[in-house]
């Protein structure tokens, strides 16, 4: 990146209850697990982006921090499909909360000129990458018995910086969501 830009992305982060319960989730043998500090769910992955721009969204980062209530994990997936997994993701049911944050947050993108993903949003937590060599299938094919439901505390803009040692998440500004018990009221508040 030059001295103008910064690699970021917009995610929520789960509180450390959450975050145990989702390093403690199975993955394949020779999979380098994600650490438990940078466990999230992310909401835009916007590339690199001038400084301005970030402060922009930075500062419009409060306005979307709406009620949640827990977010459920369906099942663990490998992405992008089996026979060329790269990466096993914790994939989040559909929740209308979820779904409007992640509208609102497109609507504020559009607004201020960032850049827009324009695949469908797939809620998930990426648990680990694959290396290259992987193969084979995991034996419970991604149902979980008990799957645990995500109470995410903060919704944060990072700065991605990348390394040898592989990504490595710095908060720039992050603000707190307020976590519902309730999933109905939680859509209810996000109307």
């Amino acid at each position: 990146m030059n001295g103008n830009q910064l690699r970021a992305f917009v995610a929520l982060m789960p509180d450390d209850a959450s975050r145990d319960a989702l390093h403690a989730l199975p993955v394949a043998h020779g999979a380098r697990r994600t650490q438990v500090a940078q466990l999230h769910v992310t909401l835009a992955f916007l590339g690199a982006v001038d400084r301005d721009k970030c402060d922009l969204l930075a500062a419009r980062l409060a306005g979307l921090a709406v009620a949640l209530p827990p977010q459920r994990v369906e099942r663990l997936a490998w992405w992008p499909s089996m026979p060329r997994a790269r990466l096993i993701v914790a994939e989040l049911a559909a929740e209308p909360a979820l779904a409007a944050l992640n509208d609102a947050l497109t609507q504020t993108l559009v607004d201020i000129g960032l850049p827009v993903d324009r695949r469908p949003f797939r809620p998930h937590v990426t648990l680990a990458r694959l290396p290259r060599d992987a193969v084979g299938q995991p034996a419970h094919g991604g149902m979980l018995r008990a799957p645990p439901a995500l109470r995410c505390d903060m919704i944060t803009l990072f700065e991605s910086l990348l390394s040898h040692q592989g990504a490595q998440h710095r908060p720039i500004v992050s603000v707190p969501v307020a976590m519902l018990d309730d999933p109905a009221a939680g859509a209810a508040n996000c109307g």
